[in-house]
């Protein structure tokens, strides 16, 4: 748990370990990391609304967090993400200015690092890897319920 939770509240998409696919943004820890910074804060889910909004998006909506035992949830999480990134790269571009830095790391109660809200700024080719990852995280979904078909057949 200590690691979920150091992932979650320390995540630093800047450190050379925390890339995947040769040096891409980890983007299941980085939409999660978001997901999970941006619902901590009243401030920050007015503002993401807002955002929402003004990209078009209206109820607003809320990224469901993933949970590390069931896909299913990182299906979800990604998918609202995908459906909500434009929203996301617009909160994301004004939230420095906003909030200040997204994770203020302390040592013996000294601050260390900062790391800005920009850090975890997606290209294209990371949204474009969030919607593959979608359609392979929906077929084994679908192939997990075909199995579970299965299994209620023959009990």
């Amino acid at each position: 748990m200590a690691e979920n939770a150091h992932a979650m509240w320390e995540y630093d998409p800047g450190v050379p370990g925390s890339k995947v696919l040769n040096g891409s943004l980890d983007v299941i820890s980085a939409i999660r990391t978001l997901a999970v910074k941006i619902q901590a804060s009243g401030q920050r889910i007015q503002a993401f609304h807002k955002d929402q909004i003004e990209s078009g998006i209206n109820p607003p909506l809320q990224i469901p967090l993933h949970s590390n035992i069931r896909w299913g949830t990182a299906l979800r999480m990604l998918l609202r993400a995908y459906d909500l990134r434009d929203a996301i790269d617009l909160f994301i571009c004004a939230a420095d200015k906003r909030f200040g830095p997204i994770t203020t790391i302390r040592v013996n109660g000294r601050i260390t690092k900062t790391i800005p809200w920009t850090a975890f700024t997606f290209k294209k080719s990371d949204w474009n890897r969030v919607r593959e990852l979608t359609l392979i995280l929906q077929d084994a979904d679908c192939n997990r319920l075909k199995c579970d078909s299965a299994t209620d057949v023959l009990t």
